[in-house]
């Protein structure tokens, strides 16, 4: 996939995390995804800055997911996922989540950091 969210060819394999994974159906929902899109490009490239923005934070990711209206989980390295909806600010998100991060980083087995419900924040541990 390109930076614009374009699906060119199938990805070749390679043990560890060498690149950003996205995983979900694509634009067009069909069987084979090589020529569509991965999502609009407009909302691809608000999730590609939205990621970048999260790594200022100090948090590494994998892998984003997309779910069912709107939702996305975006997979931390170390562990857990960040769920959040596409139809929220990001600016908002990341004050959320920067806000929360202190108070969360002394745990290591984080399940999720859910900010899908706006200023409140749920989280649970493993």
């Amino acid at each position: 996939m390109d930076s614009d969210g374009y699906i060119f060819a199938s990805a070749p394999y390679f043990s560890g995390d060498v690149f950003f994974e996205w995983y979900g159906p694509t634009e067009e929902k069909s069987e084979n995804p090589i020529g569509d899109r991965f999502l609009p490009y407009i909302e691809f490239k608000k999730l590609v800055s939205f990621r970048e923005a999260i790594s200022t934070l100090g948090l590494k990711t994998t892998h984003m997911t997309t779910k069912t209206d709107g939702d996305y989980a975006l997979a931390l390295k170390d562990s857990g996922n960040i769920l959040f909806n596409s139809d929220q600010e990001f600016d908002a998100l990341l004050g959320n989540l920067d806000s929360a991060i202190s108070s969360l980083a002394k745990y290591k087995e984080l399940e999720y950091i859910d900010l899908r419900f706006g200023n409140k924040i749920f989280y649970r541990y493993k």
